[in-house]
């Protein structure tokens, strides 16, 4: 891969830590834009042959939600053995090394979810949430034709199935899987009601149709701070995106 331009996004806090990133790549004469998180934007990525998310999971996620085309993300861990950091194929410390190597590109699928029919701009690397905009109320969503009552639903894909669905009873699947799931967090189950299903699978053409069936809820990709409200009776509908993530693996 040549790399004549590169777009760095970082966390404020991490500003301190980038350095020994800019050093690297002005040494092997390397141009450069950093940006932090909260300002980037999809024009940042317009000519740049590949992303640097510096940070953590977050600021991958952030980083990868802006990139709409073929531009490739790498993960640098800036503070290596804090924070988990599934995305970051690098760090601080060996991100001199992992720069000469040739990179593998593996494509990541990403989620895209529209209500009433209009697509939502942003798009999900690891999952939806759906749920209340009060944790404590009881989320009433009817799933494929299936009255449920629990504390939301998430869906979500093969590279985000080891985080939280794994926790909520989901199946690990293959990083670059092209299948996408559903788990229904904590199903209510009484008297009167019994959910039929609360897990599953769909191949990579279907879609997952949700109808609300409370006063309303909120939508949320990747537990950013991007909420959309959603209202009683308003349709749901998740499906796989035609523009997945060039995830560099070093």
């Amino acid at each position: 891969m040549d790399l004549g331009n590169v777009l760095i996004v970082y966390r404020t806090k991490e500003k301190k830590r980038l350095g020994k990133i800019l050093s690297i790549l002005k040494s092997k004469n390397i141009a450069y834009a950093a940006v932090e998180r909260l300002k980037v934007k999809t024009t940042h990525v317009t000519g740049k042959d590949l992303v640097i998310a510096f940070g953590g999971d977050g600021t991958f996620l952030k980083a990868a939600s802006i990139i709409k085309d073929s531009t490739p993300i790498l993960g640098v861990d800036s503070n290596p053995g804090t924070r988990e950091a599934y995305y970051s194929r690098a760090n601080v410390n060996t991100f001199s090394q992992k720069i000469n190597k040739k990179f593998k590109i593996v494509s990541l699928q990403r989620l895209e979810v529209s209500i009433n029919g209009k697509t939502l701009p942003r798009l999900a690397l690891n999952e939806f949430l759906i749920t209340t905009a009060k944790p404590y109320h009881t989320v009433l969503l009817c799933l494929e034709g299936n009255y449920l009552k629990s504390s939301g639903i998430l869906v979500g894909t093969g590279s985000g199935s080891s985080a939280w669905i794994k926790s909520a009873g989901g199946k690990k699947l293959p990083l670059s899987s092209k299948k996408f799931q559903f788990v229904v967090r904590e199903p209510y189950i009484g008297k009167l009601h019994t959910p039929q299903k609360v897990k599953g699978i769909l191949e990579h053409h279907k879609t997952l149709h949700i109808v609300a069936c409370m006063k309303s809820g909120i939508l949320v990709p990747d537990s950013s701070d991007d909420v959309t409200y959603f209202n009683k009776d308003d349709k749901i509908e998740i499906k796989m995106s035609e523009f997945p993530i060039q995830f560099v693996e070093v």
